[in-house]
């Protein structure tokens, strides 16, 4: 019997196909799950931004008007070492945190936590403020924003922070 010139690929050559197949299938699909992953952290961060630039806004504001005056004083009111607050948007009035002070140590804060006034949490609880008075140096305040990181599980918080010098005018 005469045999006919057999055409086609090996298996050997149909796996090796498949081999670099499924390599830049998998490349390919790390590298859209990394920057999926990197505009998500990034929007997250936007919008920590927008809401500590608004608290910093509320917080001028507040402190601009002369009726507020007697309550930035260090030795009383909300400035005072050691409280945290944040600013409320309905006429700018300082809502004191809750007795329990916010830890300074992103990775020791929780999710949701009781160092903060709910008018302090943004955006269905996801974003924690928090603004407290600097005592390093005169009229500096502190806006923190907390957020549990992306991916993150038990304590993994980023955290924006902002120091802003209140200029009073003369």
């Amino acid at each position: 019997m005469k045999r006919l010139n057999q055409l086609g690929d090996t298996i050997i050559e149909v796996l090796i196909c498949l081999a670099i197949l499924g390599a830049s299938l998998g490349t390919a699909y790390a590298l859209s799950t990394r920057s999926l992953n990197g505009n998500r952290a990034s929007q997250e961060r936007g919008e920590a931004l927008k809401l500590a630039q608004t608290q910093i806004e509320e917080l001028r504001a507040y402190a601009s008007n002369t009726a507020n005056a007697a309550t930035w004083s260090s030795a009383t009111g909300v400035a005072q070492t050691g409280h945290s607050y944040c600013m409320t948007n309905s006429g700018g009035v300082a809502v004191a945190a809750a007795t329990a002070q916010v830890n300074p140590v992103a990775e020791s804060d929780t999710f949701p936590s009781t160092a903060y006034n709910s008018a302090c949490s943004n955006l269905n609880g996801l974003y924690n403020v928090s603004i407290s008075y600097y005592s390093a140096e005169p009229d500096v305040f502190v806006v923190r924003v907390r957020w549990p990181a992306l991916g993150g599980s038990g304590h993994k918080v980023d955290e924006l922070i902002q120091y802003y010098r209140l200029y009073h005018s003369a």
